[in-house]
C-alpha cells in the first residue's frame, strides 16, 4: 500500500472500522473522596447514548489492560527504568 492510499478518505474510513477500539480512562485530576465508579459510569452511558462502541476498556477487559490511567502507574515506572538501565534516559537530580 503506497502513501497516497492511506491519504484517501475511504481507506482512512475502511482502517478505522478494522482496528479495534479501546476505551482508555484518564482519572489522574480526580478530587479525593469523588466516587470515581460513578463518574464512570457516567461516562460509558454517556458514549453508549452517543451510539459510541469499544472492543475493550475498563468495563470489557482486554489485552491491554488496564485501562484507567492511574492504574497504570507500575508500567510507567517499569518503561522508564528500562530507558535509564539502557542508557536512552536518566535520573534528573536537580
Amino acid at each position: 500500500m503506497e502513501l497516497s492510499d492511506l491519504l484517501k478518505p475511504d481507506s482512512i474510513i475502511c482502517d478505522l472500522r478494522a482496528a479495534s477500539k479501546k476505551l482508555a480512562l484518564q482519572d489522574l485530576a480526580q478530587r479525593a473522596g469523588s466516587d470515581t465508579g460513578v463518574s464512570e459510569r457516567a461516562i460509558f452511558e454517556s458514549l453508549e447514548w452517543l451510539g459510541l462502541e469499544w472492543d475493550e476498556g475498563p468495563d470489557k477487559g482486554g489485552p491491554y489492560a488496564p485501562y484507567i490511567q492511574s492504574e497504570r502507574k507500575q508500567t510507567y515506572i517499569d518503561a522508564a527504568e528500562r530507558l535509564v538501565n539502557s542508557g536512552h534516559a536518566y535520573y534528573d537530580d536537580t
